[in-house]
């Protein structure tokens, strides 16, 4: 199903031929002429391609096509003025040919001016009201700007025009589908009239393609006629799909819907015939089964109590009936009862055989598919379908409780979950296929699941030491002990462990993964090996143990284990290592994982929330700079991309992925993440780039920082409109149900991330305001400029009372509590989120430090005498967190010192003492120093104020005022001195390491082992000198210019401190 128009494509720009030419030599020749021209153009030889138009316009002055393809190269170029001069003087030529509208088109949409495309077009169509072409790019303008009612109008403008073509009938009724979409009252209007539509059009025997007749049906299942979908479906009109597995699929969920199950129950039997391993059609044919015995039960209820009502009185729906009333046991706590437990059941109803009958059937129809379809071992496939069909039965039936109905013989869990595992537990998809069963059945029948498990494998028979030739014959064993082990994490086997067994285990599975690497040296460097679990396995214990013990160490030796594979390193353990990276705060190793990991497109946002919640938070500016630009560069042209795939779905009648992708476009426009990298884009930029107030006015006076949602009304909605696009189950996680996180766990963790975004831009709501203070409109009175002061610090003094309520609010969130209670591993769960930074910023009252300054700045501008005691609490708060931080520990230094002395002997005395070192928490640091810079910055508006109002008083007034301003002065410079003191001794903390260049000498010498996957070019290169402090400004300048350069000494302290101390650490566990 294509568009009706003739396109001539061409890599990546797209031009029709012109019909608009006066004979078909002259489009010829035309298209001769500038075929070259595209194919530079698309070949990135724009310099190439302005010499072949300069050329062509010596002899055809007049060519607009070939003007339009200039201005293009030259905005490919970067010379946009040029372009911008040349491409307006051909629309005011309104030339109409198609070749010269389409590269006009194409200028437009790459400069983003979609408006400018619709108006070209409208022009044209104005000027040739009958071309269709014309009229087909108008309709695609609108829908570039979603502009559904215009698309409707001309869709049906193309239909009067030409009425043998279907394809603009149905844009036109596509184009009132997406008006619904977007309408609250989507069944008022719009889809009755799509309806109309459709039914004239398939009544009056028009449909001819299967786009058509898809199309009809999604407007039948918006207005909700299941009826009508499957008689549409056993019709003629239905047989144009020619897929026979569409059309079945398609009758099937009609007949779920409309509660038909033995209907239902039949047709799924035919498929499971053809399909017995499709995992969707096993579990429906489960789920009906047990709704026709349901409904047989709620019959025979009905029939007994002689109602016509056989729900109840209260119209109770179908898992209703199966779970309540007098005549049937409430289902225990485990779940499903043992077979061999428990008393005996009351019978559920009298006719126990109507309720028995679907189930039974269900049990022999599955063992008949398993009789049939089951193969020798010597053949590859062996369906798993009719194993899972007997388990999901159960879990189902257990659901309602019918599992202990009368005539009802479904087995008992151990037996069935044995009988799949002990055929497929030499496959990967083992764990995966049940655990999701382990936590529906009682503990006793996992438990001896397990036990059974354990006997059917031997761990003695999964050895690697043995010829290459006989490793393959081993893997079987070797995938059997894999599947166990998950299992048994799984079923909670590793809870009761003591922390002997579990460092037996841990030391049984580094074995296994350390000859796993030896094997698979030759596999390919991306594929994940069957061994990668056991590395995985072990890291998990590690980490365990780190938050039991509090020990260091345990965290340090499962980076180190997992960095044995760096050679040919899997993409599970890349991720988990990126964490690891990301909580100590080694961000060279993470960026380098990341960019290992070619995380591109969506994966930016699934995956990237990992370095960018950290790779500022630690302080590495640099790196943070490249990976805002990177993803940013995705979230902006993820709406330009979707919406020419939307473009193309309805040239090719994919109709039913327009809505999807619209919604997937507002997903992403509206992403945490992408919000989340903007703010802290414009924070990194107000820590690093302003040195004074000056600078800080010209910042926040940019065009694109204005467009923040910087009102509060503005910022719930922004807020409110954020979704969570983050893939948190992408880590392996083979932990019990009660230790793995929770769904609720990750929404408590989105609405406190989401907090912490409001957080951040209300301050720089205070600080924009607060620097508004200073703007006093020009050739205004005294009185006027009185009336600015008082509403600006009016306004200033309203936002700082909604950062501190949106402080409060934040302290009583759930996922607040949640990481007071993860506090001490943060890294478990696995699959957790990482701990917002609102915690650390709310734990240590930092934002109290910009609330008493701004207070303090309010009372100085209404001349208050409490100024004192705002700028003392202020400085408190600094005082306290800064004596709460800890630096580089005495350990830690004393052995930095021994290495670039020359002392190669401090591994031999205690292998793991500087691994023991306490975990520095950098991001305390980072945003100590951040808020330090707020706080620094609003002293400046302080003092700036000050000395404008010193300025504008008259003689008189300011001899009497005299004292004032200078008590208020000698408070405020004060105040920065405790300040600026506070700040020198917590970046003296960082300047622990002497003899640099000796240093990285020394430590080069420490490489040991060539599989730890370290580098001596890379040591050498990763320590570099620290430059010293820039001279500092006056006082009066503020303590901005000192705060860059302390947190620029910071930032290469970070980076050289963790680089030395994992290099150091490496070399002393080898």
């Amino acid at each position: 199903w294509s568009p009706p128009t003739r396109v001539a494509v061409f890599p990546s720009l797209v031009r029709e031929k012109s019909n608009m030419a006066t004979s078909q030599a002259e489009a010829e020749q035309m298209e001769r002429k500038l075929r070259p021209i595209y194919d530079a153009i698309d070949n990135g030889q724009n310099k190439k391609a302005i010499q072949m138009v300069d050329k062509i316009l010596k002899k055809h002055e007049g060519m607009h096509c070939a003007k339009a393809l200039k201005a293009l190269a030259l905005l490919r170029m970067g010379r946009n003025e040029e372009s911008s001069v040349l491409i307006d003087e051909v629309i005011k030529s309104q030339c109409g040919d198609q070749a010269t509208l389409q590269a006009v088109s194409m200028y437009h949409r790459e400069t983003g001016e979609n408006d400018k495309v619709v108006e070209l077009y409208t022009a044209a169509a104005a000027k040739y009201p009958t071309n269709g072409e014309i009229l087909t790019q108008l309709f695609m303008a609108y829908v570039r700007i979603g502009d559904h009612q215009k698309q409707q109008q001309t869709a049906v403008n193309l239909h009067k025009n030409f009425p043998e073509n279907g394809p603009y009938y149905c844009w036109r009724v596509m184009s009132i589908l997406m008006q619904a979409h977007e309408s609250t009252d989507r069944k008022g209007v719009y889809l009755p009239l799509a309806e109309r539509l459709l039914q004239k059009y398939i009544e009056e025997n028009r449909v001819e393609t299967e786009a058509e007749v898809r199309l009809y049906l999604i407007v039948l299942e918006l207005v909700g006629k299941t009826e009508k979908r499957l008689e549409v479906m056993k019709s003629e009109t239905g047989k144009i799909i020619r897929n026979p597995l569409e059309r079945a699929s398609i009758e099937l969920s009609c007949l779920v819907e409309l509660e038909r199950w033995d209907d239902a129950s039949e047709r799924l039997r035919e498929f499971l015939l053809e399909y017995p391993d499709q995992w969707s059609y096993i579990r429906e044919y489960a789920h009906v089964q047990v709704k026709r015995s349901v409904a047989a039960l709620k019959n025979g209820r009905g029939a007994n109590s002689g109602g016509a009502n056989s729900g109840g009185a209260n119209g109770a729906s179908d898992d209703q009936v199966c779970t309540t009333g007098d005549d049937i046991d409430k289902p225990s706590g485990d779940g499903i009862s043992s077979a061999n437990g428990g008393g005996q059941s009351k019978p559920m109803v009298q006719d126990g055989d109507r309720v028995a009958q679907p189930l039974q059937e269900a049990v022999e129809y599955f063992d008949q598919l398993k009789d049939k379809l089951f193969v020798t071992p010597t053949t590859s496939h062996i369906p798993r379908g009719p194993f899972l069909g007997r388990l999901e039965l159960l879990k189902e039936a257990a659901k309602c409780g019918l599992d202990r109905s009368p005539g009802v013989d479904l087995g008992s869990a151990a037996p069935l979950l044995m009988d799949y595992f002990m055929v497929f537990s030499n496959c990967n998809c083992c764990y995966e296929d049940i655990h999701t069963f382990l936590s529906a059945f009682p503990k006793a029948d996992v438990q001896q699941f397990l036990d059974l498990a354990e006997q059917f494998v031997k761990p003695s028979e999964v050895e690697f030491y043995c010829p290459d030739d006989r490793v393959k014959t081993n893997l079987s064993n070797l995938r059997k002990h894999i599947s166990l082990l998950q299992l048994q994490r799984h079923g909670g086997r590793h809870d009761s462990l003591t922390v002997d067994q579990k460092e037996v285990l841990i030391a049984h599975c580094i074995k296994y993964f350390r000859e796993g690497i030896r094997i698979s040296a030759t596999s390919p460097s991306i594929a994940a090996q069957y061994t990668d679990f056991y590395g995985l396995l072990a890291a998990h214990l590690m980490i365990e143990l780190y938050g039991e013990l509090g020990d260091y160490s345990q965290l340090y030796k499962a980076i180190m284990l997992l960095e044995e594979a760096r050679g040919f390193i899997s993409m599970p353990i890349k991720m988990f290592l990126m964490k690891l990276y990301c909580y100590i705060g080694a961000m060279d190793a993470c960026t380098e994982l990341y960019e290992a990991l070619a995380i591109k497109h969506i994966q930016v946002e699934s995956l990237g929330f990992l370095p960018m919640r950290y790779i500022q938070a630690v302080g590495s500016f640099g790196f943070a700079g490249q990976f805002y630009r990177t993803a940013l560069r995705f979230y902006y042209s993820c709406s330009k991309e979707t919406t020419e795939h939307v473009i193309q779905a309805y040239k090719n009648g994919i109709f039913h992925k327009i809505t999807e992708m619209i919604d997937f476009a507002e997903r992403i426009s509206c992403s945490l993440n992408f919000a989340y990298i903007i703010v802290d884009t414009h924070m990194m930029e107000f820590t690093t780039t302003i040195h004074s107030v000056e600078n800080a006015k010209e910042y926040f006076s940019k065009e694109w920082f204005s467009g923040l949602p910087y009102s509060t009304s503005k910022l719930e909605a922004y807020c409110a409109k954020l979704t969570d696009g983050r893939n948190l189950i992408v880590f392996d996680d083979w932990s019990p149900p009660h230790r793995k996180m929770k769904s609720e766990e990750a929404k408590a963790s989105f609405e406190l991330e989401c907090h912490w975004l409001r957080i951040r831009i209300n301050i720089l709501q205070c600080l924009k305001q607060a620097l508004s203070l200073l703007e006093v409109p020009p050739a205004t009175s005294q009185a006027s400029a009185q009336e600015h002061t008082s509403n600006s610090v009016s306004t200033l003094e309203s936002r700082v009372k909604e950062l501190s309520q949106i402080s409060r609010h934040t302290r009583g969130l759930r996922g607040y509590e949640l990481l007071k209670q993860r506090e001490k591993n943060p890294l478990l769960p696995i699959q957790s989120p990482p701990p917002s930074l609102a915690y650390t910023l709310l734990e240590n009252n930092l934002d109290e430090l910009v609330v008493q300054a701004l207070c303090a700045l309010g009372q100085i501008v209404r001349g208050s005498p409490s100024v004192k005691d705002a700028l003392q609490h202020a400085i408190k708060v600094a005082k306290s967190v800064q004596g709460a931080m800890r630096g580089v520990p005495e350990t830690l230094r004393a052995a930095f010192e021994r290495v670039s002395q020359g002392d190669m002997d401090i591994h031999m005395e205690h292998p793991y003492k500087i691994m023991t070192c306490t975990h520095i928490d950098l991001e305390k640091y980072v945003l100590f120093m951040q808020i330090v810079g707020c706080a620094a910055m609003i002293c400046g508006i302080c003092a700036e104020y000050l000395a404008l109002s010193g300025d504008g008083k008259k003689k008189k007034k300011k001899k009497r005022q005299s004292k004032e301003m200078s008590a208020l002065e000698n408070e405020l410079v004060g105040f920065l001195k405790e300040l600026q003191q506070v700040v020198v001794e917590a970046s003296q903390q960082f300047k622990p390491l002497p003899e640099f260049s000796k240093l990285s000498k020394n430590l080069s010498k420490l490489y040991m082992k060539s599989d730890a996957g370290l580098d001596k070019q890379d040591c050498s290169s990763g320590v570099s000198e620290i430059s010293t402090e820039s001279d500092k400004g006056e006082l009066h300048q503020l303590v901005i210019i000192e705060f860059e350069d302390i947190v620029t000494v910071c930032d290469k302290h970070f980076n050289l401190r963790y680089h030395t101390y994992m290099y150091t650490c490496t070399a002393l566990y080898f």
